[in-house]
């Protein structure tokens, strides 16, 4: 059903997914203004704005409400206000990939800083998955450079660290010279 005028609510949501693990769920993805607009408004206000929109979308008036609304608030959240990586114009247009944002700083050819967090996964930015693998990415690169330069220590200086990569459990020795340094890498604007 065409509308004269589209509604704040609906211009800014960009995409309802069925999450595929759970069939009877759906998703909304919501960009630009989006967040302010859906943390100002209740609950009881979003079921009906998208419940609104889901049945003129199919045409059919008989599509019932969900059952619940889980949301974060994130332009309400004073650890994030908002904030989640993105492709920007000026990075789009310089070339900048979020796996350029991954780029670790070296020193005498070895890493001494590292990047990890969605913003610098290639793929799947955006996304708590994101985050979680581009850890596991530096971890791996930590470990790689460790073997690298210290392939000659006998198994006797090292212990069983619990730690699974790619199913393989890694022996770091005692003396390992990381510390665990978490840094977020946001895009370019």
């Amino acid at each position: 059903m065409a509308r004269e005028t589209i509604d704040p609510f609906e211009r800014e949501m960009t995409t309802l997914q069925v999450v595929d693990w759970e069939p009877n769920t759906l998703m909304a993805w919501i960009a630009g203004a989006g967040h302010r607009i859906m943390d100002e408004i209740s609950d009881e206000e979003i079921s009906q704005k998208i419940t609104r929109l889901i049945r003129d979308m199919k045409d059919d008036q008989t599509i019932e409400p969900p059952s619940l609304i889980i949301r974060t608030q994130l332009t309400k959240n004073d650890l994030l206000l908002g904030s989640y990586s993105y492709m920007s114009a000026a990075q789009a247009r310089a070339g900048i990939s979020h796996s350029r944002l991954a780029i670790p700083v070296k020193h005498n050819g070895r890493p001494k800083v590292l990047f990890a967090g969605e913003a610098t996964h290639h793929r799947l930015f955006q996304t708590a998955v994101g985050a979680y693998l581009s850890g596991r990415r530096e971890a791996e690169r930590l470990f790689a450079d460790w073997m690298w330069n210290n392939s000659e220590m006998s198994m006797r200086t090292t212990r069983k660290l619990h730690v699974n990569i790619n199913n393989t459990t890694l022996f770091i020795p005692n003396n390992l010279p990381y510390s665990a340094t978490c840094v977020s890498a946001q895009s370019v604007d």
